[in-house]
């Protein structure tokens, strides 16, 4: 299996989480990860690290996943996993348990479902949807929750399936719609391409054996002063 991790580290903040998890990564795994930043110099240096830049952008950096995604299929990998940059790998890491859950197409911890006729309390990433959405598109629409998301399969489908949320980002920036919660362009664009989305057998029960989440603003200075 052709496997890599990939992230996203954009702004000074992100690039500390980054080195912190890149060198717990190259600590307790043999695995190579694909991280797409805006900093200036190299974060990590093991051969294990890919480092690419960001590039020219419009709207906020969170809706930029796809990116890793686009550098680590373009470096020849077919299942890749995006871990988020707030996280720091495990010493009891098992690769294995990881490579298990493995499934044809998207893989999530979990996903929201919308029917059609949807509705819903979050309202700004709600009519972000709603404006994306065409007559063209079928329901229901599965959109992976994204802190951890694997995907395999097909390599023509993953491209497909990474350029048409690539397209969806552009069009967020470009009608300034809302940023956050991404698994609905995320989820729109499987839809649009094929692919599967699934939930892991066990929920989130793989990530967190592996993985350590530093999900709140008091977390992720916890995160930056362990790696100091």
């Amino acid at each position: 299996m052709n496997f890599c991790y990939c992230t996203l580290a954009v702004g000074a903040k992100y690039q500390q989480l980054a080195q912190v998890f890149l060198d717990t990564l190259v600590k307790y795994t043999d695995d190579h990860c694909v991280v797409v930043t805006d900093s200036k110099s190299t974060i990590n240096r093991s051969d294990q690290i890919m480092q690419f830049d960001v590039g020219t952008y419009s709207g906020h950096p969170i809706n930029l996943k796809w990116l890793p995604y686009y550098h680590a299929l373009k470096q020849g990998h077919e299942t890749i996993c995006f871990v988020d940059v707030d996280s720091t790998v495990n010493e009891d890491y098992d690769k294995q348990s990881i490579i298990d859950i493995t499934q044809d197409g998207f893989g999530c911890n979990w996903f929201l479902r919308y029917n059609e006729h949807f509705e819903s309390r979050r309202r700004g990433a709600i009519n972000k949807l709603k404006a994306l959405i065409t007559e063209q598109d079928t329901y229901p629409i599965l959109c992976p929750v994204e802190c951890f998301m694997l995907l395999h399969g097909d390599k023509n489908r993953s491209v497909a399936f990474v350029n048409e949320w690539s397209r969806l980002q552009q069009q967020i920036a470009d009608q300034k719609l809302y940023a956050r919660e991404v698994c609905h362009e995320i989820g729109l664009a499987a839809s649009r391409t094929n692919m599967p989305v699934y939930k892991y057998r066990g929920g989130r029960s793989v990530y967190l054996k592996n993985f350590q989440h530093y999900g709140g603003g008091a977390k992720k200075t916890m995160m930056k002063h362990a790696g100091s």
